[in-house]
């Protein structure tokens, strides 16, 4: 089944892309993925940089994304989403 997914409704000649339920499904996972990983790299962050204050920002983090405020801080390195941090040991960016 294909659905279509329009930019702005209110609009005639908006652009629309179709879709899979199933694609739209897969899409929507990687994107949960995509924004747990975020948290993590803020977490990790948050810790290295405003640790008195990790905690808040995680928290607010959290709820703007729709997720729970990962458990534990990380360090940069930590693999997520099957995929690793892009910031080496050590450098913190």
């Amino acid at each position: 089944m294909t659905r279509a997914a329009v930019l702005d409704t209110e609009r005639r000649d908006s652009p629309a892309i179709g879709l899979s339920v199933d694609r739209l499904r897969g899409l929507l996972a990687e994107a949960e993925r995509d924004l747990a990983a975020f948290l993590v790299l803020a977490a990790d962050w948050a810790t290295e940089h405003v640790p008195a204050h990790a905690t808040a920002v995680l928290d607010a983090l959290a709820r703007l994304v729709d997720l729970p405020s990962p458990a534990t801080p990380p360090t940069a390195w930590t693999e997520v989403s099957g995929r690793t941090s892009p910031v080496p040991p050590g450098s913190r960016g």
